[in-house]
């Protein structure tokens, strides 16, 4: 199995949660916009990363950014940058992938040149 997809689930899941406890006991909001920051710096380390699924894990940090109520700017700001970056792993997974074909086809061929 692919464990990285999962490895960053976790890690988000616990920071969400960290965010959600933040705002729910009243911690200064100086700490609390820090917390966000910090959130979506893992959103977009992880959609920088070419794994199956960045699509999925856009639309997730696009809705949880309304959710946890960015003013407009920042949202709108945070969205551009989130789709450029998982755009630039998208290409970046299609280019991964191609080449393991190669290399697979180059190892069925027994081949050692084409590798």
């Amino acid at each position: 199995p692919m464990y990285g997809p999962i490895i960053w689930k976790k890690i988000i899941d616990f920071e969400i949660d960290e965010v959600e406890d933040m705002i729910e006991i009243n911690i200064p909001t100086d700490e609390i916009a820090a917390a966000k920051n910090h959130l979506f710096n893992l959103y977009s380390r992880k959609l920088n990363v070419p794994l199956i699924g960045n699509d999925k894990s856009l639309e997730e940090a696009i809705v949880l950014a309304k959710e946890l109520h960015l003013d407009q700017n920042s949202f709108e700001n945070e969205e551009k940058r989130m789709k450029m970056i998982c755009s630039d792993s998208e290409e970046k997974l299609q280019i991964y992938m191609k080449m393991e074909e190669k290399v697979e086809a180059a190892l069925k061929s027994a081949d050692p040149m084409e590798i």
